[in-house]
């Protein structure tokens, strides 16, 4: 009898340890083991805080929050240096063990999309040029499925990532899901469709995973 109930026990950790290796398990058990001290070791990093401060005066700037010419030439080119060294914080985190490689990738194409909508403003310098050029308007839905297509193998890494860091996972996946919601959840064409719902599966498992499913 003792051997039988030793047993039990046993094939049921057996069990769940090979159904945790094929994904059939929830994605919780992974993240709920990191200690507190371990989830935050990420915000407390001074190369985090340096890429977040960096996007959110970017961000600003692109939604068009501080003005039509939002910085002299100088503080054009000190911005768009630091956006570019912002990639540089994300590969140093990598190698640091605090940030898991596929969040990184996908922070560095939004800090990618950042500089070129932060080098389409003008600086102070040229306020009174009145030359412009006619541009047609860009098919947002169509830029949105480019940049879905670019992100959907770096976000299956992602969830299938045994640890994740929440602040990074979030902001990896604010911009996913402004293009799915770009889309809407109006007819596409079948590949299109079928595109959105991976993402939107793996946006929603992901979700999950940090306690933010919405």
């Amino acid at each position: 009898m003792h051997g039988d109930d030793q047993t039990g026990p046993d094939r049921r950790r057996i069990l769940k340890t090979l159904l945790a290796a094929l994904g059939l398990l929830p994605a919780a058990g992974p993240l709920a083991r990191l200690s507190r001290a371990e989830q935050k070791r990420l915000e407390a990093s001074e190369e985090w805080k340096r890429v977040v401060a960096v996007w959110k005066e970017a961000e600003e700037i692109v939604a068009n929050k501080r003005g039509s010419y939002p910085f002299d030439q100088a503080g054009k080119d000190r911005l768009l240096a630091e956006l570019g060294r912002a990639q540089q914080e994300l590969d140093a985190l990598v190698k640091a063990g605090q940030l898991a490689e596929p969040a990184a990738a996908i922070l560095k194409k939004d800090l990618e999309l950042l500089a070129s909508g932060v080098a389409r403003f003008r600086p102070t310098e040229r306020r009174a040029a009145t030359c412009y050029r006619p541009m047609m308007a860009p098919d947002q839905r169509a830029l949105s499925l480019g940049r879905l297509r670019e992100r959907l193998p770096l976000l299956e890494r992602l969830a299938a990532a045994k640890q994740l860091q929440p602040p990074a996972v979030e902001r990896a996946l604010l911009g996913i899901e402004r293009d799915l919601k770009q889309l809407g959840a109006g007819k596409l064409p079948p590949a299109d469709a079928r595109l959105r719902a991976k993402l939107a599966a793996k946006v929603a498992a992901l979700r999950a995973r940090l306690g933010t499913g919405r």
